[in-house]
């Protein structure tokens, strides 16, 4: 995997120093309080930060956060790739900034880093099978595709989970 893919660059550290940077806290406690993000009130209600926050504002705060969750995966499998001394990769000043463009990117970088996961899943002895979004007769809209990314972050998160234990256990 390198950073070409989907407007990530190469950062000016290692996997090990990005997951402690303050420029990702930054950004996760930034992408927290924007208007349209999710937040779960003490009810157990979703709700967002700001109630009056408009569709575009919502899609905004959840291509945000799905962008920090993918970043912080392709460092996680460059971590067990080449170990916590690789070279970090983070979203570049020329990462798409219109919500189609984003869409697109996310939707290619998840595209690479499943490729990536099955090729490492096999070295460690395990199967992996992308998501794959039930068919539909609609046309896409923003919304049905953060919703399809969304699926494929929990089910790459929860391979990605199973990867980390099974390179744990190897390196003991």
């Amino acid at each position: 995997m390198n950073a070409a893919v989907g407007g990530l660059i190469n950062l000016p550290f290692t996997v090990g120093e990005y997951f402690a940077s303050k420029t990702i806290i930054a950004r996760i406690e930034a992408q927290a309080k924007m208007p349209g993000a999710e937040q779960v009130n003490a009810s157990g209600v979703k709700t967002t930060v700001d109630p009056g926050a408009t569709e575009q504002q919502k899609i905004e705060a959840r291509l945000e956060n799905n962008e920090i969750k993918l970043e912080l995966m392709v460092n996680s499998i460059l971590s067990i790739n080449e170990g916590p001394d690789a070279p970090a990769v983070g979203k570049g000043p020329g990462a798409p900034t219109d919500t189609g463009g984003r869409l697109a990117n996310l939707e290619k970088t998840m595209d690479v880093v499943e490729a990536q996961m099955k090729d490492i899943a096999t070295r460690y002895g395990l199967i992996y099978e992308p998501y794959v979004a039930p068919a539909s007769s609609e046309t896409p809209t923003e919304q049905s595709r953060l919703e399809v990314i969304e699926q494929r972050l929990i089910h790459m998160t929860r391979m990605l989970k199973r990867l980390v234990k099974v390179a744990e256990a190897d390196a003991e």
